[in-house]
């Protein structure tokens, strides 16, 4: 028979690989919810018509068939419209409305390394809120959640949708052109600067190319207090302007760990306000692990009343991909228990035992051949393997030994709180 094929994008999550997931998404939860966001979970399908018209040119990538009742489907592209959908429906939800929510998205892409059709999202919004503190949250949000994951090589990188706006009417860049302008900014992580800048050139001509270059593409320090004087009188683009100082006033507390760039742009149409991406320094091939943004007019339009948002999404597979390299620990140390024959009860009752101790325990279940048990120890990647048998019992021992150094101890069985220490102090 032949060997059938995962398609191509999506991938299985073998168990070592979903340990790692869920302590993932099980430590930026934590983080979530110490800024009081609540889980919320929405249906993977969708009707096409709630997603097609929000994304822009990325709505080619919508996954959007007709299901077998001949009805317009498709799979979530994001998390963010089905959230517009719920508030819209609940008009009883508090406001703001404060949610977090970890599940899968689809997306037609070309695979590449980090980035797949079949993928998981772990989002956090604030619905309800014109707030710059709001706005900030999300900023300090991402920072938590990757000093949790022991990730500290990172840098966010700010822009404000209302500033780049503001740029384009300054240039005097023709309203026909900027959302082409915009989506060629989008690219620069991708294609390169010098690429995104000749493609502006065939849109805008060489001259407003260039002007533009200067200010998006040229990092420095005083870049805020240099567009307030291109702005002049154009009120809408100095109050962005405002607005993003406001915002980066209040990240203090994690000064050094962002910065504005003015090149980053968010490709989606819906953002109104700051976006913001988090890149990592190690692995910026990877592209934006953490990235969002404020979308006031998406759920205005959905929910029919004024319903500002702001939010961030985590790329949780892009992530898992560069954790590798940090101390982040996958799981805690697992123990195997050697079941010997007529002695399955005791075993058993061990094995509980350690577990109301906060103990993650599995039994080898290879009947009393100790060899077989071993390997079964060493195949499921434990640290430490117990032996209970005759001999042991009458002693009050079990025997631990520690599967990578080979250290061998006999420890007393009980009490259970004494001997859980133990074997933890075995895997330090």
């Amino acid at each position: 028979m032949d060997k059938v094929q995962t398609l191509q994008g999506f991938r299985d999550y073998l168990p070592d690989a979903m340990r790692l997931r869920q302590q993932v998404i099980d430590t930026v939860r934590k983080v979530y919810e110490l800024y009081g966001y609540e889980p919320l979970d929405t249906p993977a399908l969708e009707s096409a018509s709630l997603l097609l018209g929000k994304y822009g040119d990325e709505e080619k990538l919508i996954y959007h068939f007709q299901d077998n009742g001949k009805r317009e489907v498709a799979l979530r592209y994001d998390l963010t419209v089905p959230l517009a959908r719920v508030v819209a429906n609940h008009p009883e939800l508090p406001r703001p409305f404060k949610r977090y929510q970890a599940a899968l998205a689809w997306r037609a892409e070309s695979p590449q390394r980090g980035r797949y059709r079949e993928f998981m999202q772990f989002d956090v919004d604030c619905v309800g809120t014109f707030s710059p503190v709001a706005d900030a949250e999300m900023v300090l949000v991402m920072a938590a959640a990757m000093r949790a994951l022991a990730i500290n090589d990172f840098v966010i990188r700010l822009n404000h949708r209302g500033v780049l706006n503001g740029i384009m009417r300054a240039l005097k860049i023709a309203d026909g052109d900027v959302a082409a302008v915009v989506r060629q900014i989008d690219k620069a992580d991708k294609i390169g600067g010098e690429m995104v800048v000749a493609n502006i050139t065939d849109i805008i001509g060489a001259e407003k190319a260039k002007a533009l270059q200067e200010i998006v593409f040229e990092k420095n320090s005083d870049v805020l207090e240099v567009l307030e004087q291109r702005f002049g009188n154009d009120s809408e683009a100095l109050e962005a302007l405002a607005n993003l100082k406001e915002i980066v006033g209040l990240l203090v507390s994690i000064k050094g760990k962002y910065i504005v760039d003015l090149s980053i742009v968010r490709g989606l149409d819906y953002y109104t306000g700051i976006v913001y991406e988090t890149y990592l320094g190690k692995f910026p091939e990877l592209g934006s692990v953490f990235s969002g943004g404020r979308y006031d007019k998406l759920m205005s339009k959905l929910a029919g009343v004024d319903l500002p948002a702001v939010g961030t999404s985590m790329g949780v597979d892009r992530l898992i991909n560069a954790l590798a390299s940090t101390d982040f620990v996958a799981s805690k140390p697992l123990f195997c228990i050697a079941v010997f024959s007529g002695f399955e009860k005791e075993a058993v009752e061990l094995a509980e035992s350690l577990r109301t101790e906060g103990l993650r325990v599995a039994m080898a279940l290879a009947g009393d051949k100790l060899g077989k048990q071993m390997q079964y120890a060493n195949n499921i990647g434990a640290n430490v393997v117990i032996m209970l048998g005759e001999n042991e019992i009458k002693q009050g021992i079990v025997v631990a030994r520690n599967m990578e150094s080979g250290e061998q101890q006999d420890i007393k069985a009980g009490p259970v709180e004494g001997l859980a220490k133990s074997l933890e102090v075995m895997v330090r």
